[in-house]
């Protein structure tokens, strides 16, 4: 018994002090990287791919840019813009644009704009930019109502003003561009197709007519005999040897005229 309690005893108060492991002590050290082999790793690091396909778009009174990046698309990218498409670039998105491709950008005056869009930028610098695109296309949609109201483009190619009056109704007033700059940096547009009351057409014709721009109006006269006896549906043209008038059956010759050969007074 006093064998076995003597055993008990050991077990319960803890590994005698003669039978105890020594005490071992281990250094570990961990060496930082070399400064060689961080300055290979910036080194092989690979660039983002500049954006591309860039298109600017003039709109009413603000230019809208467009791109593509196909490479790490959830990282923010920096619209610059300059006067010149040689620069110098001023910074537009200082906390860049993510998860679009669009930018919006009120000119602080109508004129010819140059934007390039960056992966990265760099005390104000451009990283990894896009060729420069300038706003020399038109595209406009504008909402007008009886109040009427002026249009302008952003690079200052058109201007439209709708007089008070000239529109009923409210209506979506739109320009596009179909075409590039002709000479002398006019734009070529598509031909104006209106119709309405007689003082919109006459704001629309004398527009397109003052910048070159084909346009034919559908004249809203009434027509009592609507076969051409009565002439009461006359409308006054200019005379086709551009001397003096002429007038014609908008039933028979009409209703659609040229904006150029009508007399408005």
């Amino acid at each position: 018994m006093l064998a076995v309690g003597a055993a008990i005893a050991v077990l319960v108060g803890g590994i005698p002090t003669a039978a105890a492991a020594p005490e071992t002590r281990r250094r570990i050290t961990v060496a930082p990287p070399s400064s060689a082999s961080s300055k290979v790793n910036a080194k092989t690091a690979p660039a983002l791919p500049a954006p591309t396909s860039v298109v600017v778009t003039a709109g009413d009174g603000a230019n809208t840019i467009t791109w593509s990046v196909t490479v790490r698309t959830a990282l923010a990218v920096y619209v610059f813009r300059s006067r010149s498409a040689g620069g110098p670039w001023a910074l537009l998105t200082p906390k860049g644009v993510r998860g679009a491709a669009r930018y919006v950008d009120p000119v602080p005056e109508p004129g010819t704009w140059y934007y390039i869009v960056a992966r990265g930028v760099k005390s104000g610098i451009p990283i990894n930019a896009s060729t420069p695109a300038g706003n020399d296309r038109v595209s406009i949609a504008r909402v007008l109502g009886p109040a009427g109201g002026r249009i302008e483009a952003a690079n200052g190619a058109l201007e439209l003003d709708v007089p008070e009056g000239a529109l009923v109704t409210t209506e979506t007033i739109t320009i596009e561009q179909v075409s590039g700059q002709r000479s002398a940096g006019v734009l070529l547009l598509a031909p104006v197709y209106a119709c309405g009351p007689d003082p919109m057409l006459r704001a629309v014709g004398t527009f397109c007519n003052d910048r070159g721009i084909e346009c034919q109006v559908s004249m809203e006269t009434m027509m009592p005999c609507g076969v051409g006896v009565c002439m009461g549906c006359a409308v006054k043209l200019r005379a086709a040897d551009g001397d003096g008038y002429r007038y014609v059956r908008a039933c028979r010759e009409g209703p659609v005229f040229a904006a150029e050969d009508v007399l408005w007074d």
